[in-house]
């Protein structure tokens, strides 16, 4: 049971491990000190002739789920991803830190420590949007809907379009995907998303593959799913002005 791996009373457990405040901003930036060049990850992807497949496929398509060598499927990434955001704020509302599963977190690594408070902070903020999202009665149950019933039948595109709609469940995705590459090595990785890179010994191939992984996340994960971010926003507003307006006039 989850409740075996984790700890309870979540705030005695802080007041024994209290975060320097200052110190996020530093242990932050040592998690995303990962600096990618897409186009060396974006270049190195294998040309397959027949129909062009979605990037996110072809990345995928490097790894393996098991030792039988079955490749990841985008499917099965949406369906651990969100279920490991579900698990994340079930254990925040119920006051634990996880110890096991791919969200478990060390209680005396900081940055692991920081990437916690902030999502505990997103759940205070929002507890009852997030409540709402959380019901499995609003997720797809996969064989077991009739036809005509309403609702998703799959994690497919659909469903996380509108899963991830909402900016809070977006931050969620981008924390966890943080704190799996935190401390960052391929053997890291493969723990924490339950997918191989090689059969065990790890060579430099295996860090690209999880930093092309890791920038596919940062730049066109919900750009496929058709969400415009607020980034995004920012930039079609921007690219929206008119070029003929004189921005020393603002000044």
């Amino acid at each position: 049971m989850e409740s075996g791996y984790e700890i309870n009373n979540f705030a005695g457990t802080m007041n024994k491990f209290p975060i320097d405040n200052n110190s996020e901003d530093k242990d932050s930036s040592s998690s995303t000190s990962l600096v990618i060049n897409p186009s060396k990850f974006t270049s190195s992807l294998p040309k397959i002739p027949g129909r062009m497949k979605n990037t996110f496929t072809l990345i995928l398509e490097q790894f393996t789920t098991d030792f039988l060598l079955k490749k990841p499927k985008k499917e099965f990434f949406n369906v651990y991803i969100i279920r490991a955001i579900k698990r994340t704020f079930r254990s925040i509302s119920n006051g634990r830190i996880p110890l096991r599963t791919c969200i478990s977190i060390n209680l005396t690594n900081n940055i692991e420590m920081n990437i916690w408070n902030r999502l505990e902070k997103l759940y205070r903020l929002n507890p009852n949007l997030i409540s709402h999202k959380m019901k499995t009665v609003v997720w797809p149950l996969a064989g077991k809907r009739k036809t005509g019933d309403e609702g998703y039948k799959s994690f497919n595109n659909a469903f996380c379009k509108e899963f991830f709609s909402e900016e809070i469940m977006r931050k969620a995705f981008n924390q966890i995907i943080e704190l799996f590459y935190c401390n960052f090595s391929p053997a890291r990785c493969c723990s924490r998303f339950n997918f191989y890179c090689c059969s065990g010994t790890h060579i430099e191939e295996c860090e690209d593959k999880w930093l092309r992984l890791k920038n596919y996340f940062s730049t066109n994960y919900f750009k496929d799913l058709d969400i415009q971010t607020n980034q995004d926003y920012q930039m079609n507003k921007f690219e929206g002005l008119s070029p003929d307006l004189n921005f020393d006039s603002f000044f």
